[in-house]
């Protein structure tokens, strides 16, 4: 993080107190940046009902991350910094938002609720100033105008709540997400209704609402899966990139009480890839390759699968291929499983 120095006896510049504040923004979007990327992330925002219940949703506290510049407008005396630059608008209240059901019988109408970042000037006072004039009679704003400025850039969260059209019960369908927001739930109302109850609320399935912590997540193998078919494992939503590793007959990161070792492993890394890459102890690249198929299916946003088809192995001292699950005869023999980890 860059740090302004001054030194005794220097007059002092209203600069200094600025770039200050300015580098330690920058300082924290960087770190943000560098941990959850530059995609918009919401964190807590959750949306519930009114205590007691009414025609009206809270939404919790919470945050949500934003690309964006370092200042679109001057900052106090420095000016404006197009570089890109992730930020985060933090809420610490609840905060309500009013809905109401259709006016016709028969009908339902959903409301969208959605969440965007906002940094505004604000906290407005008519400030002091230095009279060189007579200094012992301040100025009353710049040039003794008497005009309020801002003392806070802040950011924050923006709510809304939005209607969709009524339609027939059953038909309804909320409005899409506004540019530059992102939905976080959708609140169902039918005729009549005069409370919100917590039934009719449901989350946006692709709001970008943070899954995990950090003291949530575990190291190494998030997941280990036996297969004695072939057979499908779930990458939980919001993984957008995972390892994925076979072993086949105790092979490498496969181990047994008694028994030694048997043919390697491998691995794949990235987002949808197929490139393999060998990771055991014997050269069976080719022969991996050819023998073992992992295809990923599923779109981002709504989880992801990967398919194991039915993987031979080779048993090294006859030369056997036995398909996944299967005993070999021989001492290295043994039943083959997979894991995943996400990264």
């Amino acid at each position: 993080m860059d740090r302004t120095i001054v030194y005794p006896g220097s007059i002092p510049l209203d600069t200094d107190l600025l770039q200050c504040n300015r580098n330690t923004m920058v300082a924290l979007g960087a770190l943000m940046k560098a941990v959850l990327g530059t995609e918009t992330v919401v964190d807590g925002l959750a949306v519930s009902p009114t205590a007691p219940n009414s025609l009206s949703v809270s939404v919790g506290p919470g945050s949500i991350t934003a690309f964006a510049v370092v200042d679109t407008m001057p900052f106090g005396s420095l000016a404006t910094d197009g570089d890109g630059l992730l930020k985060m608008g933090v809420n610490l209240e609840f905060t309500t938002l009013t809905v109401s059901p259709p006016t016709i019988a028969g009908q339902s109408v959903a409301w969208l609720i959605e969440a965007a970042f906002v940094e505004t000037d604000t906290n407005s006072v008519v400030l002091p100033y230095y009279n060189a004039s007579n200094p012992t009679q301040p100025w009353l704003g710049p040039a003794n105008a008497g005009t309020a400025q801002p003392t806070s850039r802040v950011q924050q969260v923006q709510l809304q709540a939005r209607p969709g059209v009524p339609a027939a019960t059953g038909s309804q369908v909320p409005p899409g997400v506004d540019a530059g927001w992102v939905g976080l739930a959708v609140v169902t109302l039918a005729y009549g209704q005069n409370t919100v109850d917590p039934g009719a609320i449901e989350p946006c399935a692709n709001a970008p609402v943070l899954p995990y912590r950090l003291p949530q997540l575990r190291p190494g193998f998030a997941s280990l899966l036996t297969f004695t078919t072939s057979g499908v494992f779930i990458v939980p939503n919001g993984v957008t990139r995972a390892k994925v590793t076979v072993i086949g007959g105790g092979g490498a990161g496969g181990t047994h009480a008694t028994l030694p070792g048997g043919g390697g492993g491998g691995w794949r890394s990235g987002d949808w890839s197929r490139d393999w890459t060998h990771t055991g102890r014997h050269n069976l690249r080719d022969r991996w390759r050819r023998w073992c198929r992992i295809d990923d299916t599923g779109s981002r946003g709504a989880g992801w699968n990967v398919q194991l088809r039915d993987l031979p192995v080779r048993d090294r001292r006859r030369g056997r291929r036995r398909r996944i699950g299967q005993r070999a005869d021989c001492r290295w023999g043994r039943r083959q499983w997979c894991g995943w980890r996400s990264e």
